[in-house]
């Protein structure tokens, strides 16, 4: 019969075996931390090896042409970040990145852009606005933009190549797009001021005669700066600007003596082929260097090289002709003239040109 004795000597027994069995535990888990911080640790490397991995880095940014600023875009590190979680994972393969890749990085952010920019259609009226372009082949291009407050679509673009681009055609797309957001969402048609688009605007109107039709602004006052260029004297006076600042531009030597000598590093500056805008940037700049290029033409560096018989006859021509119209008093009087009168127009043109609602601002301010 089992007696009080024998009941705590197997109650001790069995104590003892759960300590024991409690410290094999312990030793066990201890054993998987050191484990744990081995593994951890292994990983890591070494200075020298740290090294060798920026350089590679560094290598890859410099044969690729990347900006210094990619590593610290938070799309890089977002996917760097994640990526090194699988240790044997590799890069996508190029054919990835061109097709089925881009084609769902596409679809994600035009769903994000339509969420945002369309969601709340009540209160968030749109603007249809239309712009023609040629591509690199020469093929005529019409973008369909989509605008609304939160920002701007380029919802789709239509090739023009066997179209006569006339109103009515563009009328068609501009009602296409109409009708896929709804009509009461749609507040206004935009698009520049060719006669082909104000016709347009009319048909769209009288067919939703709720939606405004306004020319673009910025291409108008570019517009309005064209025709001022227009003037004789105006455009006699660019013309020689120009044709001067292509002649110092395009040598070398006078170049590299304008630059290194006479601007401080200041660069004089070549419009663009497409806005006129950038003809009063080129005639501002040179008025502001006007100091400098006289000096230049004076010195004996410039005297030396424009006068040296061994260059081509033309070449010394056009030098001496850059001379005479960077020293005549009356040119400059013109520049002046033409940039003052140029300049609220100008600014105005700098405000509307933008993403930014200026337009308000621009009739409340005249």
């Amino acid at each position: 019969m089992e007696t009080p004795a024998h009941r705590k000597e197997g109650s001790n027994k069995h104590i003892k075996g759960c300590q024991r069995a409690s410290e094999r535990f312990k030793h066990a888990a201890t054993s998987t931390q050191r484990r744990s911080v081995q593994l951890s640790i292994k990983p890591m490397m070494d200075a020298a090896q740290r090294e060798k991995v920026d350089k590679l880095w560094s290598m890859a940014q410099a044969v690729m042409g990347l900006p210094f600023r990619t590593f610290k875009h938070p799309a890089f590190e977002e996917a760097y970040r994640f990526s090194s979680q699988f240790p044997g994972y590799k890069l996508p393969s190029e054919k990835r990145l061109r097709t089925t890749l881009l084609d769902a990085n596409y679809e994600t952010v035009r769903e994000e852009t339509e969420k945002k920019m369309f969601d709340h259609m009540v209160w968030n009226k749109i603007t249809i606005s239309c712009d023609g372009w040629t591509n690199r082949n020469g093929r005529p291009q019409m973008n369909m933009l989509h605008i609304s407050r939160y920002g701007e679509l380029a919802h789709r673009h239509v090739d023009g190549s066997n179209e006569t681009k006339s109103a009515v055609w563009i009328a068609e797309h501009i009602t296409k797009d109409i009708e896929e957001r709804g009509p009461p969402n749609v507040l206004q048609f935009v698009a520049d001021n060719a006669s082909a688009n104000i016709l347009a605007g009319k048909l769209v109107r009288e067919r939703y005669p709720h939606i405004i039709f306004g020319g673009c602004v910025a291409h108008g006052l570019d517009l309005l700066m064209e025709d001022i260029g227009k003037l004789p004297w105006v455009k006699e006076v660019i013309n020689d600007c120009k044709k001067f600042i292509k002649f110092i531009k395009n040598h070398h030597m006078t170049n590299a003596m304008f630059l290194d000598f006479f601007s401080n590093g200041a660069t004089l500056l070549k419009p663009a082929a497409t806005r006129f805008a950038t003809n009063v940037i080129m005639l501002d700049r040179a008025w502001t260097l006007s100091s400098s290029l006289r000096r230049m033409v004076i010195s004996d560096r410039w005297i030396s090289w424009a006068n040296d018989s061994q260059r081509p006859p033309q070449t010394r021509t056009d030098a001496r002709e850059a001379n005479e119209t960077i020293l005549d008093e009356r040119f400059w009087d013109k520049v002046h003239d033409i940039v003052m009168m140029m300049e609220k127009i100008f600014v105005v043109l700098r405000q509307i040109d933008s993403h930014k609602d200026f337009l308000g601002r621009v009739f409340w301010e005249s």
